[in-house]
């Protein structure tokens, strides 16, 4: 490939032939040898006109093929500058389907970091709301956590982002962590909390992994000890629940009164 790439008839191809060209490389052959030919054609003149356009369908497409080298090519490619927040989201989207973190920390990595500062709370929310409602696994949704956006969203937003986790059987400790989950009420904590120990009393999911994330929410240290007693008394019910929980909560929780006056029932 090395060689004919170096042919003047190849030096002359037009972007839209490179981009062609590039397509069909993902097609065939091992990830290695995908990833060996993209850089070769990548380094033809034409590969830097290519339009910001078909550069996301090449992206998409070694996304959705899980080919980490042919990303790591691509987004090398100048044009890559050019992608818009909308690209990037659908980008990042894409990899959540795909379920491998390790795809999107690599784009995390090759995309331009003036394209991941532009994307907005709306489009943040949007990301973490697929990631949640595929039930993208932790380290999936702590690296898009990760981006300034996340980081900058309301306690509204990761209240609901929160609710939605607990509805789909699955609370990511990520969303936990965010700084807006200060912002939490105790109130709508406990909420939390005992929704999915209903969801999980229903046969719908283990709430143990949900607890033991919603715990890290701040405002759990300020729950009663009739809202810790509440919660104990439902997770009584399972051995599975209760000590995952009495494991969690914050010492001032576990340690109340709360846990002695259960003990006397």
């Amino acid at each position: 490939m090395a060689v004919l790439c170096r042919l003047p008839a190849a030096q002359q191809l037009s972007s839209m032939a490179v981009a062609q060209l590039l397509q069909a490389a993902l097609e065939g052959g091992s990830f290695e040898e995908r990833g060996k030919v993209l850089a070769q054609l990548g380094k033809l003149p034409a590969a830097v006109h290519i339009s910001s356009e078909a550069l996301l369908q090449l992206v998409l497409a070694a996304v959705d093929k899980g080919c980490l080298r042919s990303i790591e090519v691509l987004c090398s490619l100048p044009t890559v500058a050019q992608l818009t927040s909308e690209a990037v989201v659908a980008l990042l989207k894409a990899a959540v389907q795909c379920g491998r973190h390790q795809m999107i920390a690599l784009l995390l990595w090759d995309l331009p970091p003036a394209l991941l500062e532009q994307l907005s709370s709306q489009q943040m929310q949007q990301m973490l709301t697929a990631a949640v409602k595929q039930r993208a696994d932790e380290d999936c949704v702590a690296e898009l956590c990760k981006l300034s956006a996340a980081q900058q969203l309301s306690s509204d937003t990761v209240l609901q982002l929160l609710q939605a986790a607990v509805d789909q059987g699955t609370v990511p400790a990520a969303l936990c962590r965010l700084p807006a989950a200060a912002g939490i009420s105790s109130e709508a904590v406990l909420e939390l909390m005992q929704a999915a120990l209903d969801r999980s009393s229903n046969g719908s999911r283990d709430a143990s992994g949900s607890l033991q994330a919603l715990c890290a929410v701040p405002a759990v240290a300020q729950l009663t000890s009739e809202a810790v007693l509440a919660l104990l008394s439902v997770a009584a019910n399972s051995c599975m629940f209760m000590s995952p929980l009495l494991q969690s909560l914050p010492q001032s929780c576990s340690s109340s009164s709360a846990v002695s006056r259960l003990h006397s029932f």
